[in-house]
């Protein structure tokens, strides 16, 4: 929304388009994350059955075969290299989701305190309202409620 058809502060302007921007990189690092974790789930399952059939049946519970096989093909060294590069990738996006989780509701909060301080109701609850509603509409950012 553009905020300049509300007659609101250029601080609460401010805020409400970071509060915008940053639900959009929230979203965003939410569907890098869920799609890295799936992936990695995915290439763990395949590789659990993969070494299973090809490395420990087929060496008969001895150590030295069993790292011989391993060591032996390439793929089996692929396999590892991308389960830990999937694993790595996931954990990082991760921690930047907590990060950027954590940033958001804190603006969010600080948004929210924002709008229910004495210049709101000074004016009315009015603008507070279209400015919620078109939030929640948009783009699913809850400003009525802290919780």
């Amino acid at each position: 929304m553009d905020w300049e058809s509300v007659d609101i502060s250029e601080d609460t302007k401010t805020i409400l388009n970071e509060l915008v921007e940053r639900k959009v990189k929230l979203d965003h690092i939410t569907k890098m994350k869920n799609l890295y974790s799936g992936i990695t789930l995915f290439i763990v399952a395949v590789s659990v059955y993969y070494f299973y059939r090809y490395l420990l049946l087929p060496s008969n519970n001895d150590m030295l075969k069993l790292v011989g096989l391993f060591s032996g093909n390439a793929a089996h060294l692929f396999l590892l290299a991308a389960l830990a590069t999937l694993y790595i990738v996931t954990n990082n996006y991760m921690k930047s989701y907590g990060k950027q989780k954590s940033k958001y509701e804190t603006l969010r909060i600080e948004a929210i305190d924002h709008l229910h301080s004495t210049w709101v109701k000074s004016k009315s609850s009015a603008i507070r309202d279209i400015i919620s509603k078109h939030l929640k509409d948009k783009h699913n950012i809850n400003v009525s409620h802290k919780s």
